[in-house]
């Protein structure tokens, strides 16, 4: 199985301009715990924390009108729309992250997989194999 046949497409995205206090309001508004960042090419180009909001404010060096672009994550573990979930799986292990955004051949950034996607998806590949 595929990592595209797993995705979920519907995922909020933030935008390197964007201020903190607006990327905050989504969070708070759609319940998550960090949004991808994209530039006007769709290309992901960081993601942005709760962590990365929290180190800021407890430095006091940023306002809330500050902007993404500044505090956000650039170094961010991808994965392929043609890689398999069991390389997902992997991945997601050896980072010890819970989701991983998923990019085109591009870099172009769409949409999000999930451990629990990743767990279902192998789960089913067992089962059919019975």
């Amino acid at each position: 199985m595929l990592v595209q046949e797993i995705i979920r497409t519907h995922i909020i995205t933030g935008e390197l301009e964007m201020p903190i206090s607006a990327a905050l309001d989504i969070m708070d508004i759609h319940q998550l715990r960090a949004i991808p960042i994209v530039n006007p090419s769709g290309i992901l180009v960081g993601i942005l924390t709760e962590g990365d909001v929290y180190r800021c404010l407890t430095s006091r060096s940023f306002k809330y009108t500050d902007y993404i672009q500044n505090i956000m994550n650039s170094t961010v573990v991808t994965i392929n729309l043609d890689s398999t979930v069991e390389e997902a799986y992997s991945l997601l292990n050896s980072s010890g992250f819970n989701r991983l955004p998923v990019t085109d051949p591009f870099g172009r950034y769409v949409g999000i997989i999930s451990r629990i996607d990743v767990l279902q998806a192998l789960l089913a590949e067992d089962e059919s194999e019975k």
